[in-house]
């Protein structure tokens, strides 16, 4: 099975929901398919945690990459992503 969510609501009330949902469609092995244009640091945040594999698609082309920060690694997708593609990350 293979399930397409595309655009889903962000809004911090459905998110949970939503991911539990991706989770448990996962753990049946299920294959989902999350299309977002991410607005803010949260959301990648979300898209962090929750995706296995990234695809970023830009004007016809498909870039696969297998981790977040390979993703956000790429010039062309922080260039599409602008300010919110900067880490923040806690230093250690």
């Amino acid at each position: 099975m293979i399930h397409l969510f595309d655009e889903p609501d962000m809004a911090d009330w459905y998110i949970g929901l939503l991911f539990n949902k991706f989770r448990e469609l996962k753990s049946q092995g299920h294959l989902v398919v999350f299309c977002v244009h991410p607005a803010t640091a949260a959301h990648l945040e979300l898209i962090r945690i929750i995706c296995d594999e990234y695809i970023f698609v830009q004007d016809g082309s498909f870039q696969r990459f297998a981790d977040f920060d390979a993703l956000l690694g790429d010039l062309q997708v922080r260039e599409y992503l602008g300010p919110i593609a900067i880490r923040t990350d806690p230093p250690l």
